[in-house]
Formats: C-alpha cells, sequence, structure tokens
C-alpha cells in the first residue's frame, strides 16, 4: 500500500473507528515522551510453546504457554534492555490476539498492543505472527493424515494470504495510533518470518509426508514470509527479521534439529536452539 496524502490524520481517524476509542481516551497534555523498554508480542513461536516455563509463572503464563526459555528474553540480554511487556500467547492470531482480545479457555485476554502500550510505549518491539491466521495447524496436519497441496488447499492460502495483507495494515495501524495517544514515536520493531519445519531426508518425523507435499509447504512458508517482509518495507519503523535460512541444515532429521518432533510437547514449534536463531536475527535487526 502507497503513502496516502494526509496520512497522520487518516492514520488516527482510521484506528479511532477501528478500535472504537472515543476522545476522553487521548492524553490530556502533551507531555515528554514516555518510552521504556522491550515488549515481545506474538504467538506460541514468539512464547516459546513447548519450553519449559520457568520458575515464575502467572496464569496468563501459564494460559498462554509462555516459557522463559523464548527468544525475546535472549533478546533483552543482548541489548541489554528490560523485558517490560512479554504478551505473546500462543493461538494468538492478529484479529484474536494481537489488536483484537483472545479467548483462551474461558479466559478472555485482552489485546497485546493495547497492553504494552497501555503507560508508555516501547522503545523497542518484536512481533512474530500470522502462522495461525494461515491456518497452518491445519495444513500441517492434513499433510500427515492425509494429503495436502490440493487445489482446494491452495485456494483457501490464496484467500487466507489476501486477508492476511489487511491484517497487516490494520495492525500497523493500530502501533501508529497508540503511539499518537502516548504522543511518542513508533517503537523499532521487527516483524519475524516463519520456517520451513523438513529438510530433505526423511525420517521417523516425516513419516507419511512425500516429497511434493514438502515442496509445497516450502513454497508456502515463501509465500507467507514475503507478505510479511512487504509489509515491514512500508513503514521506516518497521524491519523485517528472516529465519528461514538459518534453519536450513536444522531442520527435523537432521543430526541437530532446531524443530520439535510431531508427537513432542511443543510439535513443529523452536527447541531452545532455535529460539536461539530467532533471537539473532532479531537482535541484529534492532541493533
Amino acid at each position: 500500500m502507497g503513502r496516502m496524502p494526509g496520512r497522520t490524520l487518516a492514520v488516527c481517524l482510521a484506528a479511532a473507528m477501528l478500535t472504537g476509542l472515543s476522545a476522553v481516551s487521548l492524553p490530556s497534555a502533551v507531555g515528554a515522551e514516555r518510552r521504556a523498554g522491550y515488549a515481545a508480542l506474538g504467538d506460541s513461536v514468539a512464547a516459546g510453546f513447548g519450553l519449559r516455563p520457568g520458575t515464575q509463572t502467572t496464569k496468563q503464563d501459564r494460559l498462554c504457554k509462555r516459557s522463559s526459555k523464548a527468544y525475546p528474553f535472549r533478546v533483552a540480554r543482548r541489548l541489554d534492555a528490560r523485558l517490560r511487556g512479554f504478551v505473546a500467547c500462543s493461538g494468538a492470531k492478529f484479529d484474536e490476539g494481537l489488536y483484537g482480545r483472545q479467548e483462551v479457555g474461558d479466559t478472555e485476554l485482552p489485546e497485546q498492543i493495547a497492553r504494552v502500550f497501555s503507560r508508555r510505549t516501547p522503545r523497542l518491539m518484536s512481533i512474530t505472527i500470522g502462522a495461525n491466521d494461515m491456518r497452518w495447524h491445519y495444513f500441517m496436519a492434513k499433510c500427515y493424515l492425509s494429503r495436502c497441496g490440493t487445489r482446494i488447499d491452495n485456494g483457501v492460502f490464496r484467500v487466507l494470504r489476501q486477508d492476511l495483507r489487511y491484517e497487516q495494515w490494520r495492525m500497523r495501524t493500530e502501533v501508529e495510533y497508540r503511539s499518537w495517544l502516548n504522543d511518542t514515536r513508533k517503537p523499532r520493531t521487527v516483524l519475524t518470518g516463519y520456517y520451513d519445519p523438513f529438510g530433505p531426508k526423511r525420517c521417523g518425523a516425516t513419516r507419511g509426508i512425500t516429497k511434493a507435499e514438502k515442496r509445497w509447504i516450502e513454497s508456502k512458508v515463501r509465500g507467507i514470509n514475503r507478505e510479511l517482509r512487504h509489509s515491514a518495507g512500508e513503514e521506516r519503523w518497521l524491519r523485517y527479521a528472516g529465519v528461514n535460512r538459518a534453519f536450513k541444515g536444522h531442520r527435523l532429521c537432521s543430526g541437530k534439529s532446531w524443530v520439535s518432533g510431531p508427537r513432542a510437547k511443543g510439535a513443529l514449534h523452536p527447541t531452545r536452539s532455535g529460539q536461539g536463531a530467532y533471537a539473532r536475527a532479531v537482535t541484529r535487526v534492532l541493533r
């Protein structure tokens, strides 16, 4: 999407309509910039699903399956930044988690963006999201249990990919509007990509998946990443961090896999080493 005349006003009006915020939500006075720390938003990859939770956990941490081994903790240490908002949650999507409320069991969680911007604008921010919007778990299960890559699958994927473009625009608008409410600049933000879990080798972890299905999955991962990279290129405050190339040689069936097997608690999610790859990619961009 190109830039439009009167863009700042358009962003504010659009975000106001989308979030339903009223005039009383506006700051009563313009003050000094209120910016602090690093915030990590996103889905189960950013939450560290499948890894040990750590010693100090809240009810939300347990609901979202967050782990202290997730990449945001490493990013914070590497950048010597305080992790003030670790709100990533398993199952999160753009509209049900990032800028919309997410239901986990019988609990409704607040929007991640609203939460990290509630008092101050983060100085740094990372976001890993989009796989759930693309129904990635459904496609993976289909590949394992029956057959994926059919004409219907391709049609569904095309529709979801179009919707992903709107969701990313909405996310960017929300961040810009929340920053404007706090009278601050936008946070320096990284939008991460995803990885292809399957390598060329075969083993028990890839049983039932054909070479054609592997190629199909690989092409769809590239498609999702292209959309995310394009979105990041739309804004100066937003950057893209790819990880797929780093996972090459560390996919399922490799000697040192960075991907948990399909029967593991964190099936097809990054191991601790995989989380390290995400941390390195995000740190490089934020520095």
